[in-house]
């Protein structure tokens, strides 16, 4: 007698399998259903296995090229832009509250109203590509409109700094995407539907009960792994809530892709490193050259 469908309610829990869980409890299925001599269960399983090396490959290439922009180059240079609006804006605020009846502290409150109406998570709290573009816009009012006030009020230097950075920002927003969320997301919804398919196929098709408990046990297996993990979490301990990569035997395009996350990560790491340092390189040259008293002034609002 078949199983009835509430025997194995919990097992429709596959569809938050991670790949590393279901390649596992595949192999697992596999090596007990091969002696048994279930050619179409064997199907089911290699086409799991398949499912599951697709998604990691996708995901390896998606995260392959999110390395050039938010964790790789655009990132940091967003964090440095950023901070330095951050050092104007504070700067206006103190100078338009403490000496509001001045004729600097009246010019601090016109540029406040002009470049943060709606405060400075406005300005850097957006997407990527529509911060660069309101940044460049802002950047161009200051200096025709306001052409004095940066060395009057003292923010010249972080002024001049978005000016550097914004460039390269911009081209770090460049990347084309080769592969996109949707088609991650396609790959892992292929996954847990090719995973229940096996399931389904044991539940319908195994008539003796050890038998299919036997087929079952390494997916029970992997539920129970990941229900620890989940606790372990929940708990604040570390776990491990997949089955490492390196630990699965992945055909050579998802390996491929795997490898290269690794590479693409430290590769891009360095040139980040290795263009910060030259920009406060640059940066310190520059301030070598300028007047004492602007030195002073730049030092006073960093501090």
């Amino acid at each position: 007698m078949t199983a009835i469908l509430t025997e194995y309610d919990a097992v429709f829990d596959v569809r938050r399998f991670p790949p590393g869980h279901t390649v596992q409890a595949c192999a697992g299925v596999e090596a007990r259903a091969r002696p048994l001599g279930y050619a179409d269960l064997l199907r089911l399983v290699a086409a799991a296995k398949a499912a599951a090396m697709l998604f990691i490959g996708r995901k390896a290439r998606r995260q392959t090229q999110k390395l050039a922009r938010g964790e790789g180059q655009t990132g940091p240079i967003d964090a440095r832009v950023d901070g330095n609006w951050g050092q104007i804006h504070d700067l206006l605020t103190r100078e338009a509250a403490g000496y509001g009846d001045t004729p600097d502290g009246e010019l601090a409150a016109k540029l406040l109203e002009q470049v943060f109406p709606k405060g400075l998570a406005a300005v850097t709290r957006i997407p990527y590509e529509e911060q660069v573009a309101l940044n460049e816009y802002l950047v161009v009012l200051i200096r025709e409109q306001f052409p004095d006030a940066p060395a009057q009020l003292g923010f010249e230097r972080p002024l001049r700094r978005i000016e550097q950075l914004l460039p390269g920002y911009r081209d770090s927003l460049s990347v084309v995407e080769t592969i996109t969320a949707l088609e991650v997301g396609e790959a892992y919804a292929a996954m847990q539907v090719a995973l229940l398919r096996v399931i389904a196929w044991i539940m319908a098709m195994v008539e003796d009960e050890a038998e299919r408990a036997a087929l079952m046990a390494p997916v029970r297996d992997q539920m129970k792994r990941l229900a620890a993990a989940h606790a372990a979490r929940r708990q604040g301990k570390p776990a491990v809530e997949d089955v490492p990569l390196d630990t699965l035997e992945l055909d050579p395009e998802a390996r491929a892709a795997v490898d290269a996350v690794a590479a693409a990560e430290a590769e891009l790491q360095a040139e980040a490193q290795a263009e910060a340092a030259a920009d406060d390189a640059a940066q310190d040259q520059a301030e070598g050259d300028l007047p004492l008293q602007a030195v002073e002034a730049g030092a006073d609002e960093v501090g």
